[in-house]
């Protein structure tokens, strides 16, 4: 089992993601929900997390500025956003994927097989 993080500003986003990965990829369990970048942080300090879907835009720090304060980090990542226009910058980030919303879940499946 992978223990996931799902990382977005966006209440509806995360459960939507959620519930695609309940229906999907059943290898994968939801901890929890992160709503900002500074959320995230105080739980990945403090969980073990496997894979961390993370949006990029969001109110204050970026997806991309929370993955710069990360040390080490010990999970993998799959950017989940509405901007295809971060793609190159996140791949550059070693991101397992990029995908775009609303997600696909064949794509979806797709990105996490790159974990297992």
């Amino acid at each position: 089992m992978l223990r996931a993080l799902l990382v977005d500003d966006e209440l509806p986003a995360c459960k939507t993601l959620k519930w695609l990965l309940e229906e999907n990829i059943p290898e994968v369990t939801v901890f929890g929900f992160a709503h900002s970048a500074v959320e995230a942080r105080q739980i990945l300090s403090r969980e073990k997390i496997d894979l961390l879907f993370l949006d990029i835009s969001m109110p204050g720090e970026s997806g991309f500025e929370l993955l710069t304060s990360l040390k080490d980090q010990p999970y993998f990542v799959i950017f989940v956003t509405a901007h295809d226009e971060f793609a190159i910058k996140a791949f550059k980030t070693d991101a397992l994927d990029y995908l775009l919303k609303p997600i696909d879940a064949d794509e979806l499946k797709f990105a996490v097989c790159k974990v297992t």
